[in-house]
């Protein structure tokens, strides 16, 4: 075989097999869960909606939880809910929460651990400073 001809069906089969591999992970996808903490000393009602890029509800609940330490995380409460969607890299989420049937909190997410060992997690958190809030959060990859 001669050179050029050798050198041209090494780099065509170098770059397809590579070019399979990284598909692969570009398209792989993981199942995301949600999480909703209270650290705060009362009970409250939390009405969570979340939605996929298509608009669609992959999550829409009311959740009545209990003050923190209560449950059986040490200083707070947690209510979880595993595998809501599977995801990949590039999806968005938006997130409307309700506390207590009067503020109202938006957040964007994105599935940030797809090609992780590490799960993609969606965190809603009841925090109390002067006045209970919400904040939002999610698991970073290690």
């Amino acid at each position: 075989m001669k050179r050029r001809r050798f050198l041209t069906v090494t780099g065509v089969t170098a770059v397809g097999s590579l070019g399979g591999c990284l598909s692969g992970r570009l398209n792989s996808t993981t199942s995301i869960d949600f999480e909703l903490w209270n650290n705060t000393a009362d009970s409250h009602t939390v009405d969570v909606t979340i939605r996929d890029s298509g608009e669609e509800a992959v999550l829409k609940q009311i959740y009545e939880i209990d003050q923190a330490g209560s449950g059986s995380t040490p200083g707070g409460t947690v209510i979880r809910e595993t595998g809501i969607a599977d995801v990949t890299s590039e999806e968005v989420f938006d997130a409307v929460a309700i506390l207590d049937n009067e503020l109202r909190s938006e957040h964007q997410f994105q599935a940030m651990c797809v090609n992780s060992e590490t799960p993609s997690v969606f965190i809603i958190e009841l925090d109390a400073g002067k006045e209970t809030n919400l904040e939002f959060n999610q698991s970073t990859c290690s």
